[in-house]
């Protein structure tokens, strides 16, 4: 197969890069071996969230996005921010950058009805009852904002038969929390019980099974018609589990505000989250939409011409190919997608790219070397992955482009921790965006 462009990677990195390059005219294949880990997200995307908000702080000392970024930019001079920025000045730029990343996500995929802005984040309860920051996130999710509640009277909905949500524990959590900063965004939390008529008599399921229930309009209905005879006539706001649909969510999200008149949204859950599903799903769906091409298979080697990458070896269960392209890009990650792998050493598979860690190379030492007993503090390996240069093309051992027509995009570049952080998404989208950008360009030479 030939193209333009390709693509090795299928998560939000891979998919906006694609995306991107498709926009500026180039033949486009993107090849993954499956889902990335933007599947297994929150389905949110945080950009630059607060280091800490520690009891009693108020709402208002929240430090804006841009605020945090330039925080960034003057202590972590490797971060993916700083070498798009050009250096710790370069706040101006890389906020613009981000601009242009976001909306150009917002824009080819309006499926994920994403509310947010790249000035300040938003405060998002999750099924725990502890708040996320970040930066945009799905409709049904960002209706649930603490920054916009004042003395809110809010319901959590427990589902009879939902596995992996205890709504008693979210309440007493987002009581204690909502105390704790001024002023109050919630006055009152309650608990009420609510049946799904598909899962009323049946084994407990789990949220994407009971997600699933909720693609039927039926469903939908009998479930908030339940609802909405146990709901006190003072209430705000209604916050569920995230089920409100898996394959249709915007259809039932839509009845089901109509409904019911407090204000409902989603609360977020961890890793392999309904909302994560979705991301994924809208991701696929504009990739389809723009023509881009997605090869399921395992890229197992690459064959290069001194520093010019020329073509992919692909491996599946029945032969060996080829693929060939003008530009190529990165995009597969870190170790739970495959992107890096560690036996007793680190290492990036494909290409054999050198892998750092706090400016030091690191392939060539022991993984455990990277891991922390310390669960408080940053883990390093979390921090590996690629150098990259100001085009955002991977970086040999000496400090020079390792293929010039190689670049990379998401987490498999190094230098940031995308738990700490808090900007894994942030990264992907920006830096998918500009090697897109990048790889079209030369192309079209």
């Amino acid at each position: 197969m030939e193209a333009d462009v390709i693509v090795i990677g299928g998560g939000m990195a891979g998919a906006i890069a694609a995306l991107r390059a498709s926009s500026l005219g180039a033949n486009v294949i993107l090849i993954r071996k499956g889902h990335g880990s933007s599947a297994m997200s929150s389905g949110t995307i945080d950009i630059a969230g607060p280091t800490a908000f520690l009891p009693l702080d108020s709402w208002d000392s929240l430090p804006s996005i841009p605020d945090r970024l330039g925080e960034m930019l003057r202590t972590h001079a490797l971060h993916p921010y700083s070498i798009v920025a050009g250096g710790r000045t370069g706040l101006g730029q890389v906020c613009y950058r981000l601009r242009q990343a976001c909306d150009f996500l917002l824009d080819k995929v309006p499926g994920l009805q994403l509310d947010g802005s790249t000035a300040q984040n938003l405060a998002l309860p999750t099924i725990l009852g502890t708040v996320k920051f970040t930066a945009f996130a799905p409709s049904s999710l960002a209706g649930g904002n603490l920054r916009e509640m004042r003395d809110a009277h809010v319901l959590v909905v427990g589902v009879r038969g939902l596995m992996f949500f205890q709504p008693h524990v979210c309440k007493q959590s987002l009581e204690r929390y909502s105390s704790l900063h001024a002023p109050s965004s919630i006055g009152r939390v309650e608990v009420v019980e609510a049946d799904m008529p598909r899962l009323a008599s049946a084994a407990p399921a789990t949220p994407f099974e009971a997600a699933r229930s909720f693609d039927d309009p039926l469903t939908v209905e009998k479930f908030a018609q339940s609802l909405a005879n146990s709901l006190p006539s003072d209430a705000t706001h209604i916050a569920v589990p995230p089920i409100l649909g898996l394959n249709r969510h915007a259809e039932t999200y839509e009845i089901i505000s109509r409904e019911l008149r407090p204000k409902i949204f989603e609360l977020i859950s961890p890793t392999f989250s309904v909302p994560g599903h979705r991301l994924q799903v809208e991701l696929e769906a504009a990739l389809q939409r723009n023509s881009v091409r997605v090869v399921t298979t395992d890229v197992v080697d690459a064959k290069r011409d001194g520093r010019i990458v020329r073509n992919l070896v692909l491996e599946d269960m029945k032969s060996k190919r080829t693929a060939t392209a003008k530009s190529f890009i990165i995009a597969t990650g870190k170790f739970s997608t495959g992107g890096l792998v560690a036996n007793d050493f680190p290492k990036e598979p494909i290409f054999k790219l050198p892998l750092f860690v706090g400016g030091k190379r690191v392939d060539n030492g022991f993984v455990q070397d990277l891991l922390s007993w310390n669960v408080d503090g940053r883990q390093l390996f979390l921090s590996c992955g690629l150098h990259i240069d100001d085009s955002l093309r991977p970086l040999d051992t000496f400090g020079e482009p390792a293929y010039e027509n190689l670049f990379a995009a998401g987490a498999v570049i190094g230098e940031y921790d995308y738990v700490t952080d808090k900007c894994g998404m942030g990264v992907a989208a920006l830096t998918g965006y500009l090697v897109g950008e990048n790889a079209a360009t030369l192309a079209a030479r």
